[in-house]
């Protein structure tokens, strides 16, 4: 197949993940908010399920994402505390990039890749 194709997570039991935040993998089959850079981050949540409900998860392409921490145009991002996006540091895991400048709470568009570490 080609083009964006989400992923499908059940969502870890005892913990909501709100839309537009950075997901990480737990598990087979399993996903949840990501709460750290250096995590194995997935993707972004394109829905807000709450614990044990189906979790659908942007992997490549491009979504909309919280931001934690200031971003800038086209510079990489990482997930924060909270799941939002925040600029990586070495070891952490890039999930993308943004696509427009960033504050804290607001939601910009990004283009997901292929994670990988910096």
């Amino acid at each position: 197949m080609y083009g964006d194709q989400p992923l499908s997570f059940t969502l870890i039991a005892a913990v909501a993940t709100p839309q537009y935040r950075i997901v990480l993998g737990s598990g087979a089959g399993y996903g949840g908010q990501g709460v750290a850079p250096n995590q194995t981050l997935v993707g972004i949540a394109q829905n807000a399920p709450l614990a044990n409900e189906h979790l659908t998860v942007a992997q490549i392409g491009k979504s909309r994402c919280f931001v934690n921490s200031a971003v800038s145009a086209y510079g990489k991002i990482t997930s924060g505390a909270s799941g939002g996006a925040i600029p990586p540091v070495s070891g952490d895991t890039v999930v993308g990039f943004a696509l427009e400048a960033g504050a804290p709470g607001d939601l910009i568009p990004v283009m997901l890749q292929q994670p990988y570490v910096v």
